[in-house]
């Protein structure tokens, strides 16, 4: 089975909510769809990977799966890996397409990565794995924003989301 068969499958299975519980979603993702970018170097073969999870709607149905991530709480371990994995997704696949970032832009993901680090704050002192988690994500969003904010900002339909987001 190829990988984008393999991604459209798991992203279907996103869609239909028909998986049994989160650790077995995340793991597929993290093998379906976050593996084949790290198993290749190609530029050009991780933007199609990333083009074509933007066409089927990957990034709106990752960023619900985040959602219910957020739900299960970064203090537990299915919920701490889980947000690791997808936000590796939109890392990597942000960087490699266009598309892809794009579309995580309209997905609402971004604003949700400024709000987890809004939460971090002083109150991640008190808990290791949130200040580790807070310390990720504050890496995270900097190379995402940065990357989408270089790529999008000059095209007049992205300044919304900027100025949404207190961006620019």
């Amino acid at each position: 089975v190829s990988v984008m068969v393999r991604m459209n499958n798991t992203i279907n299975i996103l869609k239909d909510g028909t998986f049994s519980d989160i650790l077995s979603i995340t793991g597929k993702v993290a093998k379906d769809i976050l593996e084949p970018y790290s198993e290749t170097d190609d530029e050009k073969l991780r933007q199609k990977y990333g083009d074509h999870l933007s066409e089927i709607g990957a990034p709106r149905h990752l960023t619900n799966l985040l959602r219910r991530l957020m739900d299960v709480g970064m203090e537990t371990g299915d919920g701490w890996v889980g947000m690791y994995v997808i936000r590796s997704v939109f890392w990597n696949y942000a960087d490699a397409s266009l598309k892809m970032a794009r579309d995580l832009g309209r997905s609402g993901s971004l604003k949700i990565m400024l709000n987890d680090l809004d939460m971090c704050g002083t109150s991640s002192s008190k808990n290791e794995v949130m200040s580790k988690s807070c310390s990720t994500l504050e890496v995270l969003l900097i190379r995402v924003m940065l990357g989408v904010h270089t790529i999008l900002l000059p095209t007049w339909s992205f300044k919304h989301l900027f100025n949404d987001l207190h961006f620019v």
